[in-house]
């Protein structure tokens, strides 16, 4: 990680991550996950303080990728279990395949936009903030129902491409504030549109048995 500060007013911070899982597949264990993270307070500039509105200004944007890993061990491995059958009218033992293993699992990757506004007024006592974001996730990592006719039921799998965007914003405020009392405000409101983007790298447009529907 670095972290840069020009006069106080202009600050960068790059970050890169270099992450290995075990339980992923053979070949697909490390991943690169970069950020940048870009702010300006404007607030401390002349032109700004002159207009004597502003207690704190400050504009903020940021990209940054980040992976997840969250599943069972051995997900990528195909397993055998011990299984009685009848030989010859003797009872005896044998093994079978238990479940599919996935040698191609990777990393599920999610890359986000963020662009922030905060807010001061009256010596910060009105204080808002407004963050838009939008974050797409490839290879999402889900647990999906297969056909029973391939003698199995589910497999751990990356699925598609999800997208998720909206908008936050929050209004603090100090309405009274004396010396055994204070009255504070916290309002926030928020949106978020969450979509498939896409599904087995664009074979498919809809996977019903998992309620996947590129679109909605």
């Amino acid at each position: 990680r670095v972290n840069y500060s020009y006069n106080d007013r202009y600050l960068l911070t790059l970050t890169g991550r270099y992450d290995g899982s075990s339980v992923l597949a053979e070949g697909n264990k490390w991943a690169f996950f970069p950020s940048v993270a870009l702010a300006w307070r404007a607030g401390e500039e002349d032109f700004i303080k002159n207009m004597n509105l502003f207690s704190d200004l400050k504009l903020r944007v940021s990209y940054g990728e980040v992976g997840n890993d969250v599943v069972p061990p051995y997900s990528t491995q195909a397993f055998l279990s011990q299984t009685a059958y009848d030989f010859d009218g003797n009872a005896a033992y044998g093994y079978a395949p238990n479940n599919i293993g996935n040698a191609d699992l990777r990393w599920e990757n999610s890359a986000e936009i963020n662009i922030g506004l905060d807010l001061g007024f009256i010596k910060n006592r009105i204080m808002a903030s407004i963050e838009y974001y939008d974050k797409t996730t490839n290879d999402l990592i889900q647990n999906v129902a297969i056909p029973a006719s391939l003698g199995f039921s589910s497999v751990t799998a990356n699925v598609g491409k999800i997208m998720n965007r909206g908008l936050e914003v929050s209004l603090n405020t100090v309405n009274i504030q004396k010396t055994n009392f204070k009255w504070t405000t916290n309002l926030n409101f928020s949106t978020n549109h969450n979509e498939i983007l896409e599904l087995y790298g664009g074979a498919v447009t809809q996977d019903i048995a998992n309620s996947l529907f590129v679109g909605e």
